[in-house]
C-alpha cells in the first residue's frame, strides 16, 4: 500500500505544479497588458514597475493555486482511469479513497501553507504594491488620473480630462470644479493643461490653456461671471502623503493581517455601542421634554433638532456596520479561498475519473465551468456579506459549501 501510496502522490506532482504555472501565466498575460502601459504609454521607469509586479505576484499566487488544485488532480485521475489502473485497483479490492489518502493529505498541507500565505504575506506584498502604485502616482501625477472620469483630487477639488498624454503630464479637454472658494463651486474649463507634482511642498500645479472660468455668487446664487483667460496657473495643496513619506499610505482591509483586522473589527464595534449610548440619551432627552410640558413650538423644534442627531447617527452605525463587515469578510476569505485546496481535491477526484482523460486542455475546460461558479458564489457572497444581508462567515464559506456539494454528488 506505501508504494501504491508514493505512486499516486508522485502523479500529483508535476500536473500540479505544471497547473500552477500555466494559471499565472493566464495572470501574468492579463497584468502585463497594464504593465506595458504604465511603461511606453505613461512613462514609469521600468525598475519601479518590475518591482510592482513582483509584488503582485501574490494575489496571483492566493487565486493561482486552488485552482492549480482542481485542474492537477483531474489531469492525474483522468490520466489513470484512462490506462485502465483505477478499474485494475478497483479488481484488486482496494478502495480508491484509501488509495488516495495521501493526496488528500498533501493537498490539506498545500492548504494550511496557503492560509499562512493569505494571513501573513499576502497583505504584506499588497501593501507594499499600494505603496509603489502611490509613489508613481505622486511622481508622474497624471497615473492618478482616469479619462473620461471625475477624479476627485482632494475634497475641494474634482478634476475630469476627457484624453491624457501621460509621458508629458498633459491633459486635453478638461473640467475643474474648485469647491474651496464658496457654499457654489467654480466651475474652470480649458481646452489643455499642464500637470506637475511639487514633492517638497506636497502641491500639484496646473497650468491651463484657452479655458473659462464660470462663478455663481454665494450672496446671490442668480449672479453668474463668466471669465475668459489663456493662460491660468491653479495650485492644489495637501494632496497627501508626501513621496518621501510613503511608509505611511493608508492600509485597506487586503493589506491588513487577521491580527489588524480583528483590531479594527474591534475599534468599529467599540464606537458602534457608544453611538448606541447617544441615540438612548437623546431618546431619554426627548421623552423629558415631553414630560416637563415645554411650550409646543420650542417642543416641536427641540424634537426636530433631536430627530435629526438620531438620523445622522444611524447613518453613522450603517456606515461603520458596512465598514465591519468588510473586515469580517476579509478574516474568513483568508481561510475560504485556501480551504478551496481540500474542496477541489474532493470534487476533482471523481470528475477526473468520469472525464477519462488526463490531457490538460480538456482538465482546464472542465474545470473552468467550476472556477466560474465558485468565483460567482464568492463574489456574490461577499457583496451580500458588505451589506449585511447575511454573516460573512456563510458568505465567504458558500462557495466552498457549493462545490464541495458537487463533489459529494460525482
Amino acid at each position: 500500500m506505501k508504494i501504491l501510496h508514493r505512486y499516486i502522490l508522485k502523479e500529483q506532482l508535476g500536473p500540479f505544479f505544471t497547473s500552477i504555472v500555466i494559471v499565472l501565466m493566464v495572470f501574468v498575460i492579463d497584468f502585463l497588458l497594464e504593465i506595458l502601459d504604465l511603461i511606453f504609454n505613461k512613462g514609469a521607469g521600468l525598475a519601479l514597475v518590475l518591482k510592482l509586479f513582483f509584488h503582485n505576484l501574490a494575489w496571483m499566487i492566493a487565486l493561482a493555486v486552488p485552482m492549480a488544485t482542481l485542474i492537477a488532480i483531474i489531469v492525474s485521475f483522468g490520466r489513470l482511469s484512462e490506462d485502465g489502473e483505477i478499474i485494475a485497483l478497483r479488481n484488486a479490492g482496494i478502495s480508491l479513497y484509501k488509495a488516495s489518502i495521501p493526496v488528500f493529505l498533501f493537498y490539506s498541507t498545500v492548504s494550511i501553507l496557503m492560509i499562512y500565505f493569505s494571513a501573513k504575506i499576502l497583505p504584506e506584498y499588497n501593501y507594499k504594491a499600494k505603496t509603489l502604485m502611490v509613489s508613481l502616482s505622486r511622481k508622474r501625477p497624471t497615473i492618478s488620473i482616469k479619462e473620461g472620469y471625475f477624479n476627485e483630487i482632494t475634497e475641494a477639488y474634482t478634476i475630469f480630462t476627457k484624453k491624457a498624454n501621460y509621458k508629458e503630464n498633459k491633459l486635453y479637454s478638461v473640467i475643474i470644479y474648485d469647491k474651496s472658494k464658496g457654499r457654489y463651486p467654480e466651475i474652470i474649463v480649458a481646452d489643455s493643461s499642464m500637470i506637475n507634482y511639487d514633492e517638497k511642498n506636497d502641491a500639484l500645479t496646473l497650468v491651463l490653456y484657452s479655458g473659462e472660468v464660470h462663478t455663481v455668487s454665494d450672496e446671490n446664487p442668480t449672479q453668474f461671471t463668466r471669465a475668459i483667460f489663456r493662460r491660468q496657473k491653479i495650485i492644489i495643496t495637501d494632496i497627501g502623503t508626501k513621496f518621501e513619506l510613503l511608509k505611511s499610505v493608508t492600509r485597506g482591509d487586503r493589506e491588513m493581517t487577521i491580527s489588524m483586522l480583528k483590531e479594527e473589527i474591534k475599534e468599529r464595534d467599540k464606537v458602534i455601542n457608544e453611538n448606541l449610548k447617544k441615540i438612548s440619551e437623546l431618546s431619554y432627552q426627548g421623552v423629558r421634554l415631553l414630560l416637563r410640558g415645554t411650550r409646543k413650538s420650542e417642543l416641536i423644534k427641540n424634537i426636530r433638532t433631536i430627530k435629526l442627531q438620531i438620523s445622522v447617527i444611524h447613518q453613522e452605525i450603517k456606515n461603520l456596520k458596512r465598514e465591519k463587515n468588510s473586515y469580517l469578510v476579509e478574516v474568513e476569505k483568508k481561510f475560504s479561498i485556501p480551504f478551496a485546496c481540500v474542496i477541489f481535491a474532493f470534487l476533482g477526484l471523481p470528475i477526473g475519473i468520469l472525464v477519462r482523460r488526463g490531457g490538460y486542455l480538456t482538465s482546464i475546460a472542465v474545470s473552468l465551468m467550476f472556477f466560474v461558479l465558485y468565483w460567482a458564489f464568492l463574489i456574490g457572497g461577499e457583496e451580500l456579506a458588505d451589506r449585511d444581508r447575511i454573516p460573512a462567515t456563510v458568505g465567504m464559506w458558500s462557495a466552498n459549501i457549493v462545490t464541495a456539494s458537487f463533489g459529494l454528488y460525482f
